[in-house]
């Protein structure tokens, strides 16, 4: 492969056939970027990278994913039941003056 200069940006020029096939090939994820990318997918929502195809290329990758979104949401939650909790104790205490 080469890179070459177009529009004040780099691209790369594959040389041969097999430069094709290798640009293609997605980079392969192990379990704890899978989990991760759930997880980031839970708190932030979803994107193209959080989500890509790559991520679910075995059951186990896709359980993993499914675990690290369901963490994330599962923390939101409890993020917010504690701030509500939190909102609640201050209004109790400002009518009690």
């Amino acid at each position: 492969m080469k890179v070459e200069k177009h529009d004040n940006s780099l691209v790369i020029v594959p040389e041969t056939e097999i430069d094709d096939v290798i640009r293609l090939i997605p980079p392969q994820k192990s379990l704890e970027d899978t989990y991760a990318s759930g997880y980031n997918c839970g708190k932030n929502g979803a994107n193209t990278n959080n989500c890509h195809f790559a991520l679910f290329s075995s059951p186990e990758k896709t359980k993993e994913w499914e675990k690290g979104k369901k963490d994330a949401e599962e923390e939101k939650i409890m993020s917010k039941m504690e701030n509500e909790r939190e909102t609640s104790e201050w209004t109790d205490y400002i009518e009690l003056e």
